[in-house]
């Protein structure tokens, strides 16, 4: 009786949103000139956050896709993408990296159809790969302190800069 449960909070989620989600995960491996015809050959790592707003009680996630060529993206799932941080050789290296890392953790990952979305504090690893799109999901708390916590703060090293882009731009407006 006096032990409510909170309503899920509500997914904040752009129509640019959507329709990014939608074209990212059919992301060849020539798109991101991988020339490598071999079976499980990670090409691209989709990183997806969940998060919840404390003050709104809104959920929302973060999502950030590194590829083989060095191209990246920052995308919240209310709006405000930052595409091409590719062009940054700094980040470049990164999400180059992060693909390499990505390769090593496919052994823990597993078949995936569809690409849901985690709820507030969990995270799912996106694998893009020759052989199709895999998945390996937890609570963030769980992947911080566990042998995924250096994937995360590579993921984090690309998230700080694109925010800093975001600030700049609300800056000038």
């Amino acid at each position: 009786m006096f032990n409510k449960q909170q309503p899920e909070p509500q997914m904040v989620m752009s129509e640019s949103y959507k329709k990014w989600r939608g074209m990212i995960f059919l992301v060849t491996p020539g798109q991101v000139e991988l020339t490598i015809k071999e079976p499980n050959r990670v090409f691209g790592v989709i990183l997806d956050v969940g998060v919840k707003d404390r003050n709104s009680n809104a959920a929302f996630v973060f999502s950030i896709a590194a590829f083989a060529n060095g191209e990246t993206t920052f995308f919240p799932s209310p709006g405000g993408a930052v595409m091409g941080l590719g062009n940054n050789p700094q980040l470049a290296e990164i999400s180059k990296s992060i693909v390499s890392m990505g390769q090593i953790f496919l052994v823990k990952a597993q078949p995936a159809k569809e690409n849901p979305l985690p709820g507030a504090g969990g995270v799912k690893f996106y694998f893009l790969t020759t052989s199709g799109l895999f998945v390996t999901e937890d609570a963030l708390q769980a992947f911080q302190s566990g042998p995924y916590g250096q994937l995360l703060g590579r993921f984090g090293q690309i998230r700080a800069v694109a925010e800093q882009m975001i600030d700049k731009r609300q800056v000038k407006k």
